[in-house]
């Protein structure tokens, strides 16, 4: 472990000191000095009687105090910001609903198409599943599903559909009494 602290101004990118209050910078120096000084206290200390027992307790007791007091005066230098994050946030929230919007039509646009799509591959016999963009692809992804036609007669180890259990021993061929195994399209798309 480096018993070295990273200096608060490695932190302050250059030119930008003037984005900080003084008071809060002079804060924030003063409490690296002194966690600089209780880290290297820390790390170099051999606990072997009951004074520096005491001492390192009581120094666990600062940084805890400290710690507490650096996380008051973070939320206090942000409380000034927070009217500008709200309208960020308001703003970001305006352009979300018409892209998800956007998105939701495409969606539903490319699920009719890829119906036709389908017919007129079924009618030509080619198969092709996936319609591929420069940003984006189009995939049709096919799983398992399963209908009970008759749970009467259905037997009762497969009474709680265990899908799992049914793709494996249907996938092998075996016919289940009141189980009709079928295929679901969904439409997947995705960012390239």
């Amino acid at each position: 472990m480096s018993n070295k602290i990273s200096p608060i101004s490695s932190y302050v990118p250059y030119g930008l000191e003037d984005q900080f209050s003084p008071d809060l910078l002079e804060f924030l120096r003063g409490l690296e000095s002194i966690t600089s000084s209780m880290h290297t206290f820390a790390s170099t200390t051999e606990i072997k009687d009951q004074g520096i027992a005491q001492a390192s307790v009581d120094m666990w007791a600062d940084a805890r105090t400290i710690q507490e007091t650096l996380e008051v005066a973070r939320k206090k230098a942000l409380q000034k910001y927070e009217a500008e994050v709200k309208k960020i946030n308001a703003l970001a929230e305006l352009l979300e609903k018409p892209l998800d919007e956007i998105q939701q039509i495409f969606s539903r646009k490319l699920s009719d198409f890829v119906v036709e799509f389908e017919e007129v591959n079924n009618l030509l016999g080619t198969d092709a599943d996936k319609i591929k963009g420069t940003k984006g692809a189009l995939y049709q992804k096919t799983t398992e599903s399963y209908e009970v036609e008759d749970i009467e007669k259905v037997p009762d180890e497969y009474f709680m559909l265990d899908e799992k259990k049914l793709k494996k021993v249907v996938g092998a061929g075996v016919v289940i009494p009141g189980i009709k195994p079928k295929k679901v399209k969904s439409l997947i798309m995705r960012r390239i």
